[in-house]
């Protein structure tokens, strides 16, 4: 199978068939996830910023039952013949709710892991806190309601 991070810009990059070491974070109080591609250091540094919305893709082989109806030459008769037939199809995966950029590590071997970190809670929240009018925005709101009254 080949897997590949395909990113919200149309950037893509494959990855690697096996990780080569283990990468820890160093930061803790987050849920981290590792990816792994391929690519040098620098690209993979500026591709992989916070709040970048990224899927993995890989290509799957489904295997699908086709019926065709085949006459015997030289009786003339028709029989119907099952046969798999072998379709390639692209499966994903959203990653984007790990979108905070942590560390990256560079393998010295063509392969780089970023370490792509969930929002915590703490975060959600002011999030859902900052998405809130202010005071003035909702007091306007109201003073355009009364003012249409009249």
């Amino acid at each position: 199978m080949n897997y590949r991070i395909v990113l919200e810009n149309g950037v893509t990059f494959e990855q690697p068939v096996q990780s080569t070491a283990p990468v820890t974070p160093l930061k803790a109080g987050r849920d981290w996830r590792r990816v792994s591609v391929i690519g040098d250091v620098e690209s993979v540094k500026s591709a992989f910023t916070d709040n970048i919305k990224y899927r993995q893709e890989w290509d799957s082989v489904k295997y699908v039952a086709e019926t065709k109806t085949i006459e015997d030459p030289e009786t003339g008769e028709s029989k119907e013949v099952t046969e798999l037939v072998e379709v390639m199809e692209v499966l994903s995966k959203d990653l984007s709710d790990y979108c905070v950029a942590g560390e990256v590590v560079d393998h010295r071997d063509g392969t780089c892991t970023v370490l792509m970190g969930r929002l915590t809670e703490i975060e959600l929240l002011q999030s859902k806190i900052d998405e809130k009018p202010s005071y003035d925005d909702m007091a306007a709101v109201i003073m355009e309601g009364v003012n249409s009254i009249e």
